[in-house]
């Protein structure tokens, strides 16, 4: 794990109540590759087709692997991966050093695709870790990246948090996303320009799509299709990155257009 060092934080209601946690998220590999392993882990059906909201971050299973305990005066809530032995349940220095707690005050946060731990120097807090580690042995718990603001994905930090305590507005929040995005990915398919880049044996790191009226650059308007895409393309000394249009994706496979960096 890695740990978060910009919104690590608490999450309460308008009424002052306890919901959940966010484990904060920093530039780092770890934090850009998912959670594909805690879905995994806690049966989260993040990948059903169809499902929108909070049906679709719930954990459906209680964490095997979940260890509550204090060292000091820092208290430790920490859900191990899979391959978790329980040799390291006791929090000891040398684990500390493994989950990048070490000297963290007064709240810490760490996680990967795999596994996420919060740190607390703070008695309530840990008292509110307490409630969290009993809701989500229950069952009543729901994972997803978003944010703690009043916007709950205005960043990617990994947000564990009591399913039954959350907002009413936040979860309307999730579904208008996830619905967004439902359609957002349903234009990208009708293009068929994924497939195309593939067979033409063009590779990228990125190709990112957007709704063409949310970037509203005259350079993108000459297109047929609802959406442009960035894309950030390998052998960058011959292409360039940046927002195209699919007509210009496919000038790219043709050896010609705005892709193609001129000598």
């Amino acid at each position: 794990m890695r740990r978060g060092t910009q919104d690590v934080c608490t999450y309460t209601d308008d009424d002052g109540n306890f919901v959940g946690i966010c484990c904060g998220w920093d530039y780092t590999a770890e934090h850009e590759w998912g959670i594909k392993g805690i879905q995994r882990q806690l049966g989260i059906r993040w990948e059903e087709e169809g499902l929108f909201g909070l049906d679709r971050r719930k954990i459906n299973n209680p964490p095997p692997n979940l260890s509550l305990t204090k060292v000091g005066d820092t208290t430790y809530l920490v859900c191990h991966s899979d391959n978790w032995d329980g040799s390291l349940c006791s929090h000891d220095k040398e684990e500390l050093k493994i989950y990048d707690f070490e000297g963290a005050k007064p709240n810490a946060g760490a996680w990967d695709a795999d596994a996420w731990g919060f740190a607390t120097t703070v008695p309530e807090v840990a008292e509110q870790l307490k409630e969290l580690a009993e809701a989500l042995q229950q069952g009543d718990g729901a994972v997803y990246l978003g944010g703690m603001s009043d916007n709950p994905f205005a960043r990617n930090g990994l947000c564990i948090v009591i399913a039954s305590r959350l907002p009413q507005d936040v979860i309307e929040c999730m579904s208008k996303v996830d619905e967004t995005q439902y359609k957002l990915e349903e234009a990208v398919k009708k293009t068929g320009i994924e497939d195309q880049l593939k067979e033409a044996g063009l590779r990228y790191y990125a190709l990112k799509p957007a709704w063409k009226t949310e970037l509203k650059r005259t350079s993108l308007e000459d297109t047929e299709h609802p959406v442009v895409f960035f894309l950030n393309p390998h052998e960058q000394k011959q292409y360039a990155a940046g927002w195209f249009t699919v007509e210009q994706l496919q000038e790219w496979i043709r050896g010609e257009g705005p892709v193609i960096k001129s000598e």
